[in-house]
């Protein structure tokens, strides 16, 4: 039986997966991701029968005059077929079988056998309101039309049906891929399954209904976006109109570019109540970018690695989740391009960003309500926050850690026009900038409290890392560690020591000193001796 044959539902798919390791993924390149190659497809059982079908009661389409060599019309056999049917599977073995319209009734399901395969004569319709049965391989070419006029829980829809196939070279499935898509538009499916390898598209896939895409895992399933896709589509477009999509899942599979930071990964418009998980970005111009009025939209276990942008988040992002992500090797990682409602970034790590990894950028307008809570901070060049224009009502900045940062920055958080700023808990080790600048005449009620940081600007000069503003305050932020205590000949010269720190000396004599004390904090902080010995 194989993967996608297993999982009956979006709730035991995302059961049966288990989460990847993020650190892992930090570490990745294109060729362990290449490393899902062809070897790794599953190899699809020769009959895919339903345990209907399995026993006795089912019928074969050949008993009722199908001759499935191509070229015969065997729609009467088709229809005479499901007529006998009534409420049994139906089997199609092995061949190629020239239709016409015809209709699944309900209560009748489809088995094909791998190689048995559909072909149109003219222009058909299949109406579908029974089910179909069949492995990871091709059962319909190009040229028929789908529809489902009552409402039934679609069954899951593998994307090979329809003729994609997964391969080592460059073999264009784009049309097929999208030939997939409009079937499970038509037939209000609401999961479109990829198996395992490599799938190549040479046109955006547009999606305009509520269809989610599902992979077999990052390193078992492949999106590549090809070289015929104009710069900067994207491979994946959901094009929801003022009638939104929602209530999908799109996970499990590695979205890269063909040719480098030329396409953008998944691009979204009227997107709502969405889930995306257990997704590897690489080497696209963005991973994720929403265009308009996107609304409740969770992200979990997302690694971007080597995209020009991580995700971009347009007017209107409400209620946005990103949850145990890693985004590595951008310019950006986090970029506000719009008027956003609620926006909680939870145990995510941000790595070697060049260009600030959180930025809110050319909006109008307010910001409202942005947490940024257990993150972890290192070897990132720019800011956290405001670039240009706009407000921001309520910012956390709570529990995170920082490390090695803004190399090139005055500043590791930049607050403009924001009311009610908190900035509490965090731990900042040798960032090579002041931590704040809150300088804005416009700031009110911002609030740095219980921080801990490895530089001299935070511990000892609290006041002014918030330059100056009449509304913040510094609460109770000091270095990091704890008082050290250490053996020499003199104070240090070099290092960073918190106050109370203590050299003794290790060669005392009658007339000298005992030791030395650090009296304020700083690299290497400010020395006095103590205790002359008599």
């Amino acid at each position: 039986m194989e993967t996608g044959e297993m999982l009956q539902s979006n709730e035991t798919l995302l059961e049966k997966r288990e989460p990847s390791s993020r650190r892992s993924l930090l570490y990745a390149s294109a060729g362990v991701v290449a490393g899902a190659a062809v070897s790794m497809l599953q190899s699809s059982p020769a009959h895919a029968h339903s345990q209907t079908a399995a026993g006795a009661n089912f019928i074969n389409v050949r008993d009722y005059g199908a001759v499935g060599n191509g070229v015969t019309l065997d729609t009467t056999a088709f229809n005479n077929a499901i007529a006998a049917a009534s409420g049994k599977a139906v089997n199609i073995p092995n061949g190629t079988y020239l239709v016409g319209s015809f209709t699944i009734p309900l209560g009748v399901t489809l088995v094909f056998e791998r190689g048995a395969i559909l072909r149109p004569s003219g222009m058909p319709t299949i109406t579908v309101h029974g089910d179909i049965e069949a492995g990871h391989y091709q059962i319909f070419e190009l040229g028929f039309s789908f529809t489902e006029t009552l409402t039934v829980n679609r069954p899951r829809v593998k994307v090979e049906w329809f003729g994609a196939k997964s391969a080592a070279s460059f073999l264009d499935s784009g049309p097929q891929i999208q030939y997939a898509v409009n079937f499970c538009q038509s037939t209000r499916t609401h999961v479109l399954v990829f198996g395992a390898g490599y799938f190549y598209t040479n046109q955006t896939i547009t999606i305009t209904k509520p269809v989610g895409i599902i992979g077999q895992g990052i390193h078992d399933t492949t999106i590549f976006g090809g070289g015929s896709i104009p710069s900067p589509d994207p491979i994946f477009h959901y094009n929801g109109t003022t009638t939104p999509i929602n209530d999908i899942i799109i996970g499990h599979m590695t979205i890269r570019d063909q040719y480098d930071k030329r396409l953008d990964g998944i691009r979204t418009t009227y997107l709502n109540s969405t889930k995306f998980e257990d997704l590897f970005f690489y080497g696209l111009h963005v991973a994720y970018r929403s265009m308009v009025d996107c609304w409740c939209i969770a992200f979990e276990n997302i690694t971007v690695l080597g995209c020009r942008y991580g995700m971009v988040l347009g007017i209107g992002s409400t209620d946005n989740r990103i949850y145990q992500s890693i985004i590595c090797g951008t310019l950006t990682s986090i970029a506000v391009q719009g008027i956003l409602n609620h926006l909680v970034i939870d145990s995510c790590d941000f790595e070697s960003c060049s260009a600030g990894p959180i930025e809110f950028q050319h909006y109008p307008g307010t910001i409202t309500d942005i947490e940024i809570v257990n993150c972890r901070f290192e070897k990132n060049v720019g800011s956290i926050g405001t670039t240009a224009g706009g407000n921001i009502d309520t910012f956390v900045f709570r529990n995170n850690y920082v490390e090695n940062s803004n190399n090139n920055t005055a500043y590791f958080l930049v607050l403009r026009n924001v009311s009610n700023a908190i900035i509490d808990g965090n731990y900042f080790q040798a960032p090579s900038a002041t931590v704040i600048d809150a300088g804005s005449s416009q700031n009110t009620g911002i609030l740095a409290q219980n921080n801990r940081c490895l530089c001299a600007n935070f511990s000892t000069r609290p006041q002014n890392t918030l330059n100056g503003t009449p509304h913040a305050y510094a609460i109770n932020n000091g270095p990091g560690l704890s008082p050290s205590v250490e053996h020499g000949t003199a104070a240090p010269a070099s290092g960073t020591y918190q106050r109370g720190s203590i050299v003794w000396h290790h060669q005392p004599a009658s007339g000298g000193n005992a030791g030395w004390i650090c009296t304020a904090a700083g690299t290497p902080g400010t020395w006095k001796t103590f205790g002359t010995i008599s």
